[in-house]
């Protein structure tokens, strides 16, 4: 029988704005030597609008038990929104920083961009939502693709 584990985790941004994060997992395991959290199992964090699936998420705190970073891994599929728009898609890994309200996105990354169903497949993407800025990475066997619909007058 799967026991599933709510832990409500209030992260502290910028101009003491404050947000509750919710994550659902199998299991969580918490080192206060290290200060990290681990979840395993089927992990789902919702945060105001944005979601994350994985199977595995680490959050790392400081010394006064305030989150500054969090690590998703394996299967990653996640919705994040921004100012104008919504990315959707899945990555191997994904790291957040809170203070800064910065995503990065590694390995394998394939996201799509709605409304305008603009499709990104990179290396690495920084998906910066306090400035409403992505920065793709490709390399050179692997480069970042970025395919979006061209409206052509006939």
């Amino acid at each position: 029988m799967k026991y599933i584990f709510i832990l409500l985790i209030t992260t502290v941004f910028i101009y003491a704005k404050t947000s509750q994060m919710t994550v659902k997992s199998d299991r969580f395991e918490a080192n206060e030597n290290k200060h990290q959290t681990v979840f395993t199992g089927h992990v789902n964090v919702k945060k105001e609008q944005d979601t994350i699936d994985s199977n595995s998420l680490t959050v790392f705190f400081d010394n006064d038990n305030k989150p500054i970073k969090y690590t998703a891994q394996d299967d990653v599929k996640l919705s994040i929104t921004l100012k104008n728009s919504t990315i959707k898609g899945s990555a191997k890994t994904l790291e957040f920083v809170p203070k800064s309200k910065v995503y990065t996105l590694t390995h394998d990354v394939k996201l799509t961009q709605l409304p305008s169903q603009r499709k990104i497949q990179a290396t690495k993407v920084i998906i910066d939502t306090k400035n409403d800025k992505i920065t793709i990475t490709g390399q050179d066997k692997d480069p970042a693709v970025f395919i979006f619909n061209i409206e052509e007058n006939k």
